[in-house]
């Protein structure tokens, strides 16, 4: 890496032409004239959720480290942090890069840093990161070539030791493979060993909360002697991070984490609403919708159903599907009828939506939906009071 890599700039994601809905901010009108499809959110229940879980955490004493893989957007990253949260997580550069840049005190970037450019993108970020950047492993390849890196840079960096959860996506396998790479961590000259993370994504939504917990508790048990056995070596642990939107409960009981990642809590989907359910303490709320417009009435008399202009470029496409957000009978549905479009099925006996009407759908997954645009169209009410720029999006 040499020195004008280190000296680039960190910009982040700014659309290259002004939003379609901006003049609509304000407007009395602006929920039916909103140009469709659209990511929209409520800001009531977008504040109520945030809230919601840093009241928990605080009361369970637990720090919230909230993803930003969901909303890659940094105003909502700045509303969590100034609600209390630590910092948040990363998936990738790009959010890692936008956030910092955006005043986000702490950021772990939650996946490996493989191949050249990225860890030459790595460089230039700890070379100006504003806030803390953190780090994750889970092979001493990667510990030599973040040492080097960190050598080059003049700066020290925090690591964490992934100790994978059952999923098998990554992480260290064994506890005598963690062990070792936290002692490499350790002995680092420019590594800060931080402490270990342990995330279990395939147990977020186990529809039975009682299955779900007992999986958490099985797979934390031997982190927790894990933990105890570094600890007993003479290694530092201060966070062990970890848990989701699906999972924060459980791992709270497990007593292993010090902090929590989820992050689909702030928008909710389809899929967590059937997990968590009304009986979730923190009563969260749906606050994330895709809104669309009937575009062409086919013979709707008679096939019960219109065409409608979101599909596969503004929905997510894995199970279970987008819903209607307001379907006013059971058997309303939505179904995906191409890459632009989608068919709304209305119920017998309800009237025939006319050309124009304005549907509003819940997305099936959040995180992959929001990827699919630019902005996020903010309503208190029907009132389009802001849009904000999904800046860290793509990579």
């Amino acid at each position: 890496m040499g020195q004008t890599d280190l000296k680039d700039s960190i910009s982040p994601h700014k659309s290259a032409e002004p939003s379609r809905n901006a003049h609509l901010r304000g407007a009395p009108n602006a929920w039916e004239l909103l140009d469709t499809p659209a990511l929209c959110v409520d800001l009531d229940a977008l504040t109520h959720n945030i809230h919601a879980l840093q009241t928990w955490s605080t009361q369970q004493g637990l720090k919230l480290r909230p993803h930003a893989k969901t909303h890659k957007c940094s105003q909502i990253a700045q509303r969590q942090c100034g609600a209390g949260a630590i910092g948040v997580g990363a998936a990738t550069l790009k959010e890692a890069e936008v956030m910092l840049e955006a005043g986000v005190g702490s950021v772990l970037l939650t996946s490996p840093v493989v191949g050249t450019a990225k860890l030459q993108r790595l460089a230039r970020l700890l070379r100006r990161a504003r806030g803390e950047l953190l780090v994750t492993t889970d092979s001493l390849a990667s510990v030599a070539e973040l040492n080097a890196l960190t050598i080059q840079t003049g700066q020290r960096l925090g690591v964490l030791v992934e100790h994978h959860a059952g999923q098998g996506r990554s992480g260290c396998e064994t506890p005598s493979e963690v062990l070792g790479l936290a002692h490499a961590v350790h002995s680092a000259s420019h590594l800060e060993l931080c402490g270990l993370q342990h995330y279990f994504g395939h147990l977020q939504h186990i529809a039975d909360p009682i299955e779900r917990k007992a999986r958490v508790l099985e797979l934390t048990e031997p982190t927790i002697q894990l933990a105890h056995t570094l600890r007993a070596a003479g290694l530092p642990l201060p966070i062990i991070s970890g848990a989701g939107t699906g999972t924060f409960s459980a791992a709270a009981a497990s007593g292993l984490y010090t902090e929590i990642q989820a992050g689909s809590y702030v928008f909710m989907d389809a899929q967590y609403a059937d997990v968590l359910g009304p009986e979730t303490a923190t009563n969260l709320m749906q606050s994330l919708f895709v809104a669309a417009r009937v575009c062409s009435i086919q013979s709707a008399d008679t096939r019960h159903y219109v065409t409608i202009d979101a599909g596969q470029k503004a929905l997510s496409i894995d199970a279970p599907g987008p819903r209607l957000r307001e379907a006013t009978k059971a058997n309303s549905r939505y179904a995906f009828f191409g890459d632009e479009h989608g068919r709304w099925y209305f119920g017998d006996g309800e009237l025939v939506p006319k050309r124009g009407t304005r549907v509003d759908i819940t997305p099936g997954h959040c995180d992959p939906t929001v990827a699919l645009h630019d902005e996020l169209h903010v309503f208190k009410g029907h009132l389009l009071v802001d849009i904000w720029p999904i800046d860290a999006r793509g990579y």
